[in-house]
């Protein structure tokens, strides 16, 4: 009786775990097919989340993401391009930096690009953003990122105050690292709507949240967050 019990609760686990994953799919690839028939007005900033490096160089998945930043810039959709990403692993230059020289490299004038090189994660991608979009007064943004990448990155951006435009970036590798990058995407966006969200704070929510106060507070949730 005991091994037959143990047998369905392991089924129904199973099923559970199995009916969530096919969930998080159906969001994701629901995200990114919304937004890419989405109108895209004209707006002052475009907020382009970096992605690992090669040596040094853009990696594939990174080079669509920047090809989307061109498309914009070159449609006059968007103003400044705030380039976000640290330094990550064992590279020794940020991936702001590689995705500026990259755009540079396409005819974007320099004026036009803002570096963001602290984050290391696409919470603090956001967080960072955020700082920059509030020392532009800008209130909303493009986001652009890679298709399975994008719905986790809007929930963030929701959570975080940024009120942004997705942009879906092509998907670069062969069929089953394409699949590979959605299964993982699936179970951390499952996680981010279970766990991490709830410990994330939008400043805009803050009652009485005076303007000269709000850099203080973003910058006192990153270092809470990266002190723990």
């Amino acid at each position: 009786m005991a091994r037959t019990a143990l047998k369905h609760i392991a089924m129904l686990l199973s099923i559970c775990c199995f009916s969530m994953f096919v969930a998080m799919l159906v969001l994701i690839n629901g995200t990114w097919m919304r937004w890419e028939q989405a109108e895209r007005p004209e707006l002052q900033v475009a907020l382009i989340l970096g992605n690992r490096l090669n040596n040094g160089k853009p990696s594939p998945t990174l080079m669509a993401r920047l090809e989307k930043a061109k498309e914009l810039y070159d449609a006059k959709l968007a103003n400044y391009f705030v380039l976000s990403g640290g330094v990550l692993g064992d590279e020794t230059i940020s991936e702001a930096q590689v995705m500026k020289a990259y755009l540079l490299q396409q005819g974007m004038p320099d004026k036009r690009l803002i570096l963001e090189t602290q984050s290391t994660n696409t919470i603090d991608n956001l967080y960072y953003s955020k700082l920059v979009m509030d020392s532009l007064n800008c209130q909303t943004a493009y986001l652009v990122t890679s298709k399975s990448h994008l719905c986790r990155a809007m929930l963030i951006a929701e959570r975080c105050g940024v009120d942004a435009i997705g942009v879906p970036a092509e998907m670069a590798g062969n069929l089953l690292e394409i699949w590979l990058e959605y299964a993982f995407e699936a179970c951390r966006t499952f996680y981010f709507l279970a766990f991490e969200q709830w410990d994330l704070v939008n400043p805009d929510e803050v009652p009485n949240m005076r303007p000269e106060l709000r850099y203080a507070a973003l910058t006192k949730i990153i270092g809470e967050r990266a002190s723990r």
